[in-house]
């Protein structure tokens, strides 16, 4: 399978790209804790991601059949940044963070089937398996080693190392402890925000 260039770059495209989904659906999980101080409010982010599934998967299989592989693949990863160097300009609202978690989620639903459906035409039918195997196992894996990973470097230091956003926290708000959620609310707003968003070359 490896010996293939063309699998070799979908494989490396694949697991590259769930490395940047899994420390953003982590770290956007985490940025809405900070702001709202609610576990309800990361249920918002989880709801963000699980609506574009359920609105677009039943048009993705049918683009996929009627556009080229790699341009709905380009597409998606294009797609995917609009929302995310928007962020920045919404001054990092809650509401913003939602849009951002709900656009990426609709860039993997198109992207998904279109990856999947171009392993078919880079290998043998006899390697079709194992050639799957490789490319969902780096992908679990990628899910069990940097999940965590994600979670403590948010905790260390910060929304920004993560590429989601970075905020200068004020002093503690005259009656209120630090770190409350009045406090990180008015740091993210006052703060500044950066969004850096990385894209692996599609084939």
């Amino acid at each position: 399978m490896f010996a293939s260039p063309a699998y070799r770059r979908l494989w490396a495209a694949r697991t590259v790209s769930q490395w940047g989904d899994v420390f953003a659906t982590v770290t956007l999980a985490l940025l809405v804790l900070r702001l709202t101080g609610s576990a309800l409010g990361v249920t918002g982010v989880v709801l963000a991601e699980i609506v574009p599934v359920l609105l677009l998967a039943p048009l993705a299989g049918t683009l996929v059949d009627r556009r080229p592989r790699v341009r709905v693949m380009v597409g998606a990863d294009l797609f995917r940044a609009a929302p995310a160097a928007d962020l920045p300009l919404l001054e990092g609202h809650v509401s913003a963070v939602y849009a951002v978690a709900f656009g990426l989620a609709a860039g993997n639903v198109l992207f998904n089937p279109a990856a999947g459906s171009a392993l078919p035409t880079l290998v043998d039918d006899a390697q079709l398996v194992p050639a799957n195997s490789g490319i969902w196992t780096a992908a679990v894996l990628s899910q069990i080693a940097l999940a965590p990973l994600a979670g403590l470097t948010f905790v260390a230091f910060g929304p920004g190392c993560c590429g989601v956003g970075e905020h200068r926290r004020p002093p503690a708000l005259p009656g209120q402890p630090p770190g409350t959620p009045d406090q990180l609310l008015a740091a993210h707003r006052g703060g500044t925000v950066f969004f850096e968003v990385q894209s692996a070359q599609r084939s």
